[in-house]
């Protein structure tokens, strides 16, 4: 699965530091605007509740129906859109799951050149949801299942993360993997 190692002093520095870029720390203050604009202008036939499994189902058909490639998520006319996509999914998982929105600028991808890479971490999960290939890897796909498939995955983990007492991390990692 995966395994837990200490950072050292200066990447810790450094994942800190990260979290202060001002690139960020502006993408960060959009959320809510780019949130709305993909609830009730980009995409506003959603669930009452969108923040669910069916929220996630339908964003993801609605992916497909406004990305025809995987190439055309990255098409400059269609950033803007994708930005809402990549919030939407990540928003979902954050909200559902405890997590928080984290820098780890090592996935930002040439394409997207923006100098960081926005990922949701998860206490019960060593390994970040990364939204922004797998929005392209959805729509590459075309399956219409991929969101709602890591949603599933990630809510079995977090019920046995709960059962076992809401460990740190590094302790349900190692508890995790004797299974």
């Amino acid at each position: 699965m995966g395994r837990f190692e200490q950072y050292t002093a200066a990447e810790r520095r450094q994942m800190d530091k990260d979290q202060q870029d001002p690139r960020w720390l502006a993408w960060l203050t959009r959320m809510n605007e780019q949130l709305d604009r993909f609830l009730n202008e980009t995409f506003p036939d959603m669930p009452n509740n969108p923040w669910t499994v069916e929220g996630l189902r339908q964003a993801e058909q609605a992916a497909l129906e406004r990305f025809p490639t995987d190439e055309a998520v990255a098409l400059p006319e269609n950033i803007d859109v994708a930005d809402q996509f990549y919030r939407f999914f990540g928003e979902v998982f954050r909200r559902n799951f405890e997590g928080e929105w984290y820098n780890v600028p090592d996935f930002d991808t040439e394409t997207r050149a923006l100098g960081f890479g926005p990922v949701v971490s998860r206490p019960f999960n060593e390994n970040y949801l990364d939204v922004v290939p797998l929005l392209t890897t959805a729509v590459y796909r075309r399956e219409g299942d991929l969101f709602a498939s890591i949603f599933g995955y990630s809510q079995e983990d977090y019920a046995e993360w709960q059962a076992a007492g809401r460990l740190p991390l590094k302790e349900w990692i190692e508890i995790r993997d004797k299974d």
